[in-house]
């Protein structure tokens, strides 16, 4: 068994699965997509607040970690040591933020074979089997290609009568109509055509996801400079895979960007690092203001005491 094998069976039959309910219960494709993103990111939940959170404990130790790289900007091996120290003290782990990324990448990936092979992964059909329908509509895609179920989940549906007895009994008829788009289509960049709606909505979606992220992102110098990089970097990813992929996936995605805007959102609101910050700020003012006072006191005290003795 191969690592496809393996991220197939862990990522993909259980995406199927969740995919393939969520079709049962509302029968359109798109629908179905649109269902199945609000859950897997309901899922992820948790994840983001870890994610907003760490911002937190980030803003807070910042001065600490400004200070360690102050002392030890010529003695790199001892400023990962300090680093780390400070890291295990305040239960800090730098790469928390990068968690739910890592997870949603092998979504996507599983997502896309998904939808690549809804014969195999929400009918349940083995390639055989997908291979005699295909020979007897006269499919003529090649069995590797990304279009090739698709194809075949099509032409069944046109012409289901005389394939019945060659499909499971329990065969769902896959409608790929949403709104007016073909969601088994993949938009061509040379041919402009409505499915460009998907990755220009993408790319839009992308965009706006970003600009609400960075929001709520405490930022220094150098970091400014990568973020407004990156910011633009979403939207165009977005928009070259969705020209790539099916218009199925460019949906997810769309429908990724979107909740993934209100998520950054609310939980930016709930968690807001820069007002954190600014709270910060306001507390270190205050306890230097005090601790002037405190002493102004004690020196008006004992000057008040000398005046006495002298008394």
């Amino acid at each position: 068994m191969d690592i496809l094998d393996i991220i197939s069976k862990i990522v993909c039959y259980p995406l199927a699965y969740v995919l393939a309910y969520c079709y049962f219960v509302v029968r359109s494709y798109g629908l179905a997509i649109i269902l199945f993103t609000i859950i897997i990111k309901a899922c992820l939940i948790p994840l983001g607040i870890k994610q907003q959170k760490s911002m937190l404990l980030q803003v807070k130790y910042q001065p600490k970690m400004a200070a360690l790289q102050a002392q030890y900007k010529n003695d790199k091996p001892k400023l990962q040591e300090e680093m780390s120290k400070l890291y295990k003290e305040e239960g800090y782990n730098p790469l928390g933020g990068c968690l739910p990324l890592l997870i949603q990448m092998p979504i996507l990936f599983g997502l896309y074979n998904v939808i690549t092979h809804p014969l195999t992964y929400i009918n349940g059909m083995f390639p055989n089997e997908i291979q005699r329908v295909a020979n007897t509509l006269g499919i003529t895609t090649a069995a590797n290609s990304q279009k090739f179920q698709i194809d075949v989940a099509t032409a069944i549906n046109d012409n289901f009568e005389s394939v019945k007895n060659l499909l499971p009994q329990n065969y769902m008829k896959l409608n790929f109509n949403f709104l007016g788009l073909n969601l088994s289509g993949i938009p061509n960049y040379q041919k402009p055509s409505i499915l460009w709606l998907i990755p220009i909505v993408a790319a839009l979606t992308g965009l706006a996801m970003s600009i609400i992220t960075q929001r709520y992102t405490v930022q220094n110098a150098q970091s400014k400079g990568m973020s407004k990089s990156l910011m633009f970097m979403s939207p165009a990813m977005s928009l070259f895979f969705t020209f790539t992929f099916p218009a199925g996936v460019g949906l997810y995605w769309i429908m990724s960007n979107i909740t993934g805007a209100v998520q950054a959102y609310v939980l930016g609101e709930k968690f807001n690092p820069k007002k954190y910050a600014e709270q910060l700020k306001q507390e270190e003012q205050d306890k230097k203001t005090s601790e002037k006072l405190v002493k102004k006191e004690k020196r008006l005290n004992k000057g008040s005491s000398n005046n006495n003795n002298k008394k």
